[in-house]
């Protein structure tokens, strides 16, 4: 409940600041069609670490951890080792699980903007999807709300499983959700046995490399590959 009422505060304080930047300036959304949603979507990301971790302490006095979000300790080189690994699983399980939902598989993920043009561009885009988002989303998930879980006794499994399910539906599309669930379980597992996120990011890291490269560099493969 606690994360869906930071979404939700971000989205309002988000649209309150467009509102006031609008009043003041025009030209720069008119003027930048793609870059505006790049710089939405990461002030978003900004606002809604802000509420989740800063608001409970400011209010409550309710800290947390550096444990809970599982970034106590530092990466290490079995991280790399693990998200290969656990990203040719996710790709072998999905190859099994596609033939068997009758699912449109070819649609394709709606990430909030058009087509990139330029280095610029295509740089920025790649900062905001490939970087910035799955650090964002692994802190909020398999971090903050996989830790509190946790740190309440949850089991191993009930945990996962809820993440996953938050995780999924966040992401709306249909197709999308399946993919991003079976991510998550790996991600989790990877969470629990290692005890911290950074394995988890690797795998997403790679993972939206690989869509990012089918969406915006090469997007001609797309057809190809949903045959």
């Amino acid at each position: 409940m606690w994360l869906v009422c930071c979404f939700a505060a971000a989205k309002i304080i988000l649209e309150i600041l467009v509102y006031l930047w609008l009043q003041i300036d025009t030209s720069f959304a008119a003027g930048n069609p793609i870059l505006m949603p790049l710089v939405m979507t990461a002030l978003f990301y900004v606002v809604m670490l802000l509420i989740m971790v800063g608001a409970p302490w400011v209010f409550w006095k309710y800290g947390t951890t550096w444990r809970e979000i599982g970034v106590h300790v530092w990466p290490r080189w079995r991280d790399i080792w693990l998200g290969i690994a656990t990203i040719i699983a996710y790709f072998v399980v999905m190859a099994l699980i596609v033939p068997l939902l009758p699912i449109d598989w070819q649609q394709v993920q709606d990430v909030g903007i058009g087509r990139l043009h330029g280095s610029t561009q295509m740089a920025l885009g790649f900062l905001l999807l490939v970087i910035l988002a799955p650090i964002t989303e692994e802190i909020v998930f398999r971090g903050y709300l996989y830790g509190k879980l946790r740190a309440r006794r949850m089991p191993f499994w009930a945990a996962m499983l809820v993440v996953s399910v938050l995780f999924a539906v966040a992401h709306l599309q249909l197709n999308v959700a399946v993919s991003v669930f079976v991510l998550s379980i790996g991600m989790c597992l990877l969470r629990e046995y290692t005890g911290a996120i950074w394995a988890g990011l690797i795998v997403h890291i790679l993972k939206n490399a690989i869509a990012f490269y089918l969406l915006f560099v090469n997007p001609l493969l797309l057809p190809g590959l949903g045959r």
